[in-house]
């Protein structure tokens, strides 16, 4: 998952810079995003697809628990985890960017 990710990254970043010679057709940028966006779809897909047939190997049953224990822990992630971090992770950045800004 990482290589797709660092692939990702450096699409869209080459895909932001300004180029310096623009085509008629459109500019290399244009299309190294439109290339980016492509690739996360299709990872998106692929992914999807992949745990959708994974699950269809199991029981009824066993399926429905493990559909019911994922939304689960996506709630419990959204609602709680999530929260908690930036309640105790903010206060932390805050205060090293205001060291930062006294240091200039």
């Amino acid at each position: 998952m990482a290589p797709i990710n660092i692939l990702l990254v450096f699409l869209f970043r080459k895909g932001t810079e300004k180029s310096r010679s623009e085509s008629k057709c459109g500019s290399k940028d244009k299309w190294l995003i439109y290339l980016a966006w492509f690739v996360l779809f299709c990872s998106c897909a692929v992914s999807a697809s992949s745990t959708i047939f994974y699950s269809l190997i199991w029981r009824k049953s066993i399926s429905e628990q493990w559909l019911s224990s994922m939304f689960i822990s996506f709630t419990q992630d959204v609602t709680v985890t999530e929260p908690v971090k930036v309640f105790f992770y903010s206060p932390v950045l805050g205060s090293n960017s205001q060291k930062e800004e006294e240091k200039t």
